[in-house]
């Protein structure tokens, strides 16, 4: 009974552990929407500078763009993209212009701003900006339908009573040392499960090692023996961590 509980505690956490990656990777793919948002943005400010710097040495063109773009990460977990525009007003403390951003809303019904667009980019953006709303609808829906797998698979695991982090993204430069600890423990239990996956407990009673599961990816030739005494070596090693973790 002991052994078939034990064979459960470690299918759990393996799915778990599996869970967990799916999320850091719908993560990844998130940041990756995010990165090239920013870059055809930036690129895009280059040209509208250019375009900017034209204009001035042509005294018969008087044409100015008010557009921006604004990527963030909403919440951590899925990026929007929107345009916006600059209304400019004279103060009347110091008589100069000033200007206040605002986003620019989408047609109803619409899943682009290319209607809205057509309006406010000048006629030497004009192809420019479409071509970059273009690109930036596809990106809002691949954010969006990842967003949608994170929030069924998150919704999978707790149907499940599966413990998953608060934020998808769990990386190294964001987990917590302890949090790290705790996985490469579940790990180590995962790699000794994969190992001997049937072995009984009057096996380890004893003090028996069965060959290591041909399914485990390991090849035939290695002792098992030496495994597990490698193996046994890496988990007190851990559980020492733990001790000096917990003070």
């Amino acid at each position: 009974m002991r052994v078939e509980e034990e064979k459960q505690k470690m299918l759990q956490q393996e799915m778990q552990q599996m869970l967990r990656r799916q999320m850091y990777f719908f993560a990844q793919m998130q940041e990756q929407i995010q990165d090239e948002a920013r870059q055809l943005v930036e690129s895009f400010y280059v040209r509208q500078k250019a375009r900017s710097q034209a204009i001035r040495k042509e005294s018969d063109l008087r044409e100015w763009s008010d557009l921006s773009v604004q990527v963030r990460l909403l919440r951590g977990q899925q990026v929007t993209i929107h345009w916006r525009k600059k209304n400019w007003y004279r103060s009347s403390r110091d008589g100069k212009l000033h200007f206040q951003t605002e986003h620019i809303t989408k047609p109803h019904g619409s899943h682009d701003y290319k209607k809205t667009l057509a309006k406010h980019a000048t006629s030497t953006e004009y192809e420019d900006v479409i071509a970059l709303e273009g690109r930036f609808s596809e990106l809002r829906e691949y954010a969006k339908r990842l967003h949608q797998m994170q929030a069924d698979l998150r919704k999978a695991a707790n149907q499940m009573e599966l413990a998953l982090p608060e934020s998808e993204r769990t990386g190294k430069d964001r987990e917590s040392a302890w949090a790290i600890q705790e996985r490469i423990g579940n790990l180590i239990h995962l790699l000794k499960y994969r190992l001997w996956p049937n072995e009984s407990e009057a096996d380890q009673q004893a003090g028996f090692v069965p060959m290591v599961d041909a399914a485990s990816g390991i090849g035939h030739d290695i002792d098992p023996r030496k495994v597990r005494v490698a193996l046994d070596a890496l988990m007190a090693a851990h559980g020492a961590l733990l001790d000096v973790f917990s003070g």
